[in-house]
This record gives C-alpha cells, structure tokens and sequence, in this order.
C-alpha cells in the first residue's frame, strides 16, 4: 500500500478532528496512524499511538465497545516478527 498517502491523510483528519475536538475520531485516525506505522514494522510508533487512542478514543454514554489488548498484541506481533526473522532471513 502507499503508507505515505494514508500517513498524509490521516494527519489531516487528524488535525481537523482535533480543531472540532471530535475524540472519537481522533480515535479512528490514531488507529489508523497505528496500523500504517504497524506495517511498516515502526513498532514503538505504533504502540505509541495505540495508546494514543486508548486515550483520546471514548464511546458514547450507555455503549462500551470491544477494547482488545492492543500493547499486548503488539509485544506478541513483535516476538512472532523477530522469531519469523530469524527462521527465514538465515
């Protein structure tokens, strides 16, 4: 994919969801963010911004929606990378 687009437009939605102070959707483009910097195997960077939606991210009154482990899955996605590594890339 092109991650350089994504990146761009993200920071953009981004900026304008902070102007509007919309934290749900500050939430979906740091995800978003996460998952570009995710594929591009910037771990700390997507961990960071995990935790940034974990933090900006809320649900409407009333509704709790899944909230999955992300560092969690993120330490098990960087142990399963490095083991991958190093059975292919001897």
């Amino acid at each position: 994919g092109d991650y350089l687009l994504a990146k761009a437009r993200l920071e953009e939605a981004l900026a304008i969801s902070r102007e509007l102070k919309d934290t749900r959707s500050m939430g979906f483009e740091y995800a978003g963010l996460g998952e570009v910097a995710l594929r591009q195997e910037n771990y700390p960077l997507a961990r960071q911004l995990v935790e940034a939606n974990a933090l900006e991210s809320t649900d409407p009154p009333g509704i709790q929606g899944l909230q999955p482990d992300w560092p969690a899955l993120l330490r098990d996605m960087e142990v399963t990378t490095k083991q991958l590594n190093e059975v292919f890339l001897k």
